[in-house]
């Protein structure tokens, strides 16, 4: 859809001036924020995502959550079928894929329980929930078989815009939570 090309070309600019300017103090408000969700839930299995550096970092939410020993997941993409699963994330080595974005080597099996939490980068966002990724529909295909997680957007704040055009097939988020505030999309479990 030409719309959302014209919306990553739009944001691409900034995102990628966190290559040259990391902003910690928005890193530490962001993983802060999320921490805060993590503690509101019953929740033991959270998925998170290991951060491209134009993408907002979530290691210190992990290692919150491993030292509470909570499990990790991580998105490990299945390149030939199109598709990505989640994999436990422990102190094993990572290494990057085709895009090069780390994830661990051993190959994932079915998870035998659905995180209670995934954390979702984004390219851009709106309030109503709506989220633009890359463009190849890994996480909608993801999203689609979690159906009771608790889907939440992870971003910086420069990255909301007013409406996001909507496809059938994209999968709304929850929440979403930036270095400036929790956006709550008519959600009872993050009020």
């Amino acid at each position: 859809m030409l719309i959302k090309h014209n919306i990553r070309r739009r944001i691409a600019p900034k995102r990628m001036s966190l290559l040259h300017s990391p902003r910690p103090r928005q890193v530490q408000a962001c993983n802060q924020r999320l921490i805060r969700l993590i503690q509101s839930q019953p929740c033991q299995h959270i998925a998170f995502y290991l951060a491209n550096p134009n993408e907002m970092d979530l290691s210190i939410a992990i290692r919150w959550c491993q030292r509470l020993g909570k499990t990790c997941y991580v998105p490990v993409l299945k390149a030939k079928s199109g598709h990505m699963v989640l994999a436990k994330l422990k102190h094993a080595t990572l290494f990057p894929n085709r895009y090069g974005i780390l994830e661990p080597q051993a190959t994932p099996s079915a998870l035998p329980i659905a995180p209670q939490i995934i954390c979702v980068p984004l390219v851009a966002f709106d309030t109503q929930g709506h989220r633009l990724g890359m463009g190849k529909g890994y996480y909608d295909r993801l999203l689609l078989q979690l159906p009771n997680t608790l889907k939440v957007g992870i971003s910086y704040d420069f990255q909301k815009i007013n409406c996001l055009p909507a496809s059938p097939h994209d999968i709304p988020l929850d929440g979403i939570i930036t270095d400036k505030q929790t956006y709550v999309i008519d959600n009872d479990q993050l009020k």
